[in-house]
């Protein structure tokens, strides 16, 4: 039945045809909109409205995904309980093309379409930058190399925010907001993964003085 639905659709989206829309079938889409790279995987988690969801199929910049980690049963009877769904993409673009369609447990098929967008974040290599509030930027750590641990400081958090560390093309970032104006500074640190030696002093292998206006 899940084949001849998903030829259905197919034919369909040839036809560039709708079967419903309806854009209360969306209740909320979540994902990091600024990127390091746009070959980077980037995870898409959807809630949708409605209670009674049995399948789902997405379509996204015109390609069917494959793998889709479904929630559509309240298994602990949760009062505000919302179906929901989630799947990874790469090779994105700055403005991209997403299109699903949710099968209710009555057999009826609705579509949604909308736009996602993303973009590149700052890559910041020089020792010494300056900023406006609210941008996102990445600072490189180093490579990623067995039994070798990276860390960040910020000294003034009022500032700056790191909201995550994430690997990509075999090499450790950061990345950081901006929150508030002034100036702080940025330190990366590099240790082994062996047991610390308390006497060890730990030397920072990069500082970035960070002006924020």
């Amino acid at each position: 039945m899940r084949i001849i639905i998903r030829i259905i659709i197919i034919f369909l989206l040839s036809l560039n045809f709708i079967i419903f829309c309806d854009e209360k079938v969306i209740h909320k889409i979540l994902y990091k909109n600024t990127l390091l790279s746009f070959d980077q995987n980037v995870l898409l988690t959807i809630f949708l409205n409605q209670s009674t969801v049995s399948d789902v199929f997405v379509f996204f910049n015109d390609k069917e995904v494959v793998y889709i980690n479904k929630n559509f049963n309240n298994m602990n009877n949760d009062p505000f309980f919302l179906p929901s769904f989630s799947f990874n993409v790469n090779n994105v673009q700055n403005e991209n093309n997403l299109k699903l369609f949710v099968k209710n447990s009555d057999g009826n098929l609705m579509m949604y379409k909308d736009k996602i967008y993303f973009s590149k974040g700052l890559i910041v290599e020089d020792n010494d930058i300056e900023l406006q509030i609210n941008k996102f930027f990445f600072i490189k750590a180093g490579p990623l190399i067995n039994n070798i641990i990276y860390s960040a400081e910020i000294e003034n958090n009022t500032i700056l925010t790191i909201l995550e560390e994430l690997s990509f093309d075999d090499n450790i970032f950061y990345k950081i907001k901006s929150i508030n104006n002034g100036s702080t500074r940025i330190i990366i640190y590099k240790r082994e993964n062996i047991p610390a030696d308390k006497n060890k002093t730990i030397i920072p292998i990069k500082i970035i003085n960070v002006k924020i206006r």
